[in-house]
């Protein structure tokens, strides 16, 4: 069985469709809550100073922003590094490869 993450939605940023009225131009709105939005990108910044989110649409049709927790796994030597900095061994067998 899948484990699924917990969604976190980001704190102190919204997100909405322009009203009717909006030149064609204006895509979306955005509000910040500034102390709000600085301590929840200060909480989930990684290593490398960035943090990720994804525009999502509820199915009420809503707008919503949530964390991207994705942590590509970047190899190092004969192993790959999580983003956590932990390192995993992979040994390549010939039972392995697809051909």
């Amino acid at each position: 069985m899948e484990n699924k993450k917990e969604k976190v939605f980001v704190d102190g940023l919204r997100v909405s469709k322009p009203n009717d009225k909006s030149p064609e131009w204006v895509k979306l709105n955005f509000g910040a809550n500034v102390d709000q939005l600085v301590a929840f990108l200060q909480k989930y910044k990684k290593q490398d100073g960035w943090v990720n989110f994804d525009l999502k649409k509820s199915k009420g049709d809503k707008l919503y922003l949530e964390l991207n927790t994705f942590e590509r796994k970047k190899k190092v030597n004969d192993g790959y590094v999580d983003g956590n900095g932990k390192t995993e061994e992979h040994e390549i067998k010939s039972n392995d490869l697809p051909f």
